[in-house]
């Protein structure tokens, strides 16, 4: 999203100009970089579209700081004995109230 390869997208932006305009863009940058098959880029165009119209939700920042917190959890999963599920749910409270 936040490359100048794209067309710019928006939220009010139509499935239809998505598939005509961005989506061939996309399956080009997705063929030079040789993506594994199961990354989202190689999804059908409209799980694409979603994905898209999801991520102006969250900045980059707050993605790493997702990234940091559930490393930590995942460090404290192997080395602490508290209850992986008490954890976890603690880290969901966290980034859902943010």
């Amino acid at each position: 999203m936040d490359s100048t390869k794209l067309p710019k997208f928006n939220n009010n932006m139509e499935y239809g100009w998505f598939q005509k305009n961005i989506h061939p863009v996309l399956s080009e940058f997705a063929d030079t970089m040789s993506m594994p098959k199961d990354f989202l880029i190689n999804k059908h165009p409209f799980v694409v579209f979603n994905a898209f119209r999801n991520c102006n939700r969250f900045t980059s920042p707050r993605l790493i700081n997702f990234l940091d917190d559930l490393l930590e959890l995942d460090r404290s999963f192997k080395s602490s004995a508290s209850d992986p599920q008490l954890l976890l749910e603690m880290f969901l409270i966290k980034a859902c109230s943010k």
